[in-house]
């Protein structure tokens, strides 16, 4: 999680946002396009690249 994702999603882009041990729910950013990734301990590699897999395939830019 970062400024540059808040940025990212009031412009309306697409983003995938990863947080660890923290209140997704609360601090996540605003948008359309969202994407959230939040586990116990970091999200796994390939639960990323899924999730990156999922918006592409929409055709979401």
């Amino acid at each position: 999680d970062s400024g540059v994702a808040h940025l990212a999603g009031a412009s309306g882009l697409t983003t995938v946002t990863l947080f660890h041990d923290q209140r997704p729910a609360i601090w996540h950013p605003r948008g359309k396009n969202i994407s959230i990734a939040c586990e116990d301990e970091y999200p796994s590699v390939t639960h990323i690249v899924s999730l990156i897999l999922k918006i592409t395939a929409s055709g979401v830019q």
